[in-house]
């Protein structure tokens, strides 16, 4: 089956499965609506659109006689895309084990586990790398606030597909001539593929 376009509900709940199931934190995708944010949250941002990794997109032919007269063969577009999901954790607590920057190290290293990278492969997802870990730490008034941001790169197969028909008769016709400029010869026929 060629690839087609990404599904993006199923990139993005392996995503948010991960990141959410490895902090254990409360996590919303940026596009959504939320009320104020209680910490510790985390956010995940995607950025926009498709990056391509080479400029050679694969052909990729095939053949369906089942489908309707003039959609039998199929030329499908292929290649590899990158993105970058923008991962953030804020808490309002310092302590080891609980502050932003120990959060995400956990969700980076679980980026490596052979489960992580089975739902993304599920999810038509390969990690191609995540960035160093910024620490973002602030004081908001009188509080104090870890936070930390992490870039993650991820790759995918995209596609798209061209319907045409099948050819199913040529017709080949001709006239052969003499040096002279004579007919010599004239052709006609309807060739059945």
């Amino acid at each position: 089956m060629p690839p087609g376009a990404p599904n993006w509900s199923t990139i993005q709940d392996a995503i948010y499965d991960w990141f959410q199931g490895k902090t254990g934190i409360t996590v919303d995708w940026v596009t959504q609506k939320k009320p104020e944010r209680v910490y510790p949250w985390g956010t995940l941002k995607r950025d926009v659109g498709l990056q391509r990794v080479s400029w050679d997109d694969e052909t990729i032919f095939d053949q369906d006689l089942g489908k309707p007269q003039g959609e039998e063969i199929g030329l499908t577009m292929a290649a590899d895309r990158e993105f970058f999901v923008s991962c953030q954790i804020a808490t309002s607590d310092d302590s080891p084990g609980s502050n932003a920057h120990e959060l995400m190290e956990t969700a980076e290293r679980a980026l490596r586990l052979p489960s992580t990278r089975e739902a993304f492969r599920v999810a038509g997802l390969a990690i191609v790398e995540s960035e160093p870990i910024r620490d973002l730490d602030e004081v908001a008034g009188q509080q104090y606030i870890s936070r930390a941001v992490m870039d993650v790169r991820f790759r995918l197969l995209a596609g798209v597909t061209e319907r045409t028909g099948y050819i199913a008769k040529v017709g080949v016709h001709g006239t052969i001539k003499d040096v002279d400029g004579s007919t010599a010869l004239d052709y006609s026929e309807d060739i059945q593929i």
